[in-house]
């Protein structure tokens, strides 16, 4: 069971600690968000993870299991940083690249809702299991987010990224 579990929880890690960085931007405080998480999530589902990995599963099986736990750690994740978040600062992230600012200025929810979706391509039913909202309140905090970063993006950088996605 154990190397099963290790096996898919080392395909997680950077795209789940690259989302804990989403969350605390400190590279040592995302390492040990992603390992609380999963340390927390097998303490928790111990027999159901030992049900699933002690059975034989097919390939497809087995992805189905990787997603579902990607989930559920993202989940974790997101829980842990919440409470591991100043909530009187949440939005005051500490990040010294001037060209993330604006980003890390939204509020870690909408942080939270922009990356999975832009970078790691989950859809918004995935992201309604996630977060336990309701589909409008999900998608308007992703057009809303969306829609802040344009608005203090300075016209002439986003003049220069729609060129360089349109000469191609």
């Amino acid at each position: 069971m154990e190397t099963n579990l290790l096996n898919i929880a080392n395909s997680l890690i950077p795209r789940l600690y690259n989302f804990a960085m989403v969350i605390l931007s400190d590279d040592k405080k995302a390492q040990q968000l992603v390992l609380d998480a999963y340390t927390v999530y097998v303490m928790k589902e111990k027999r159901f993870l030992k049900k699933q990995l002690n059975t034989e599963n097919s390939k497809k099986e087995m992805n189905s299991l990787k997603k579902f736990l990607r989930k559920e750690l993202i989940k974790e994740i997101y829980d842990l940083g919440l409470k591991r978040l100043d909530h009187a600062h949440s939005k005051q992230v500490n990040y010294s690249k001037i060209e993330y600012r604006e980003f890390f200025n939204l509020s870690l929810f909408k942080r939270s809702i922009l990356f999975l979706k832009e970078k790691e391509g989950m859809s918004i039913d995935e992201l309604q299991e996630v977060f336990g909202v309701q589909r409008y309140e999900l998608i308007e905090a992703y057009y809303n987010s969306k829609n802040e970063l344009l608005t203090v993006m300075p016209f002439e950088e986003i003049e220069s990224n729609m060129e360089t996605h349109y000469d191609h």
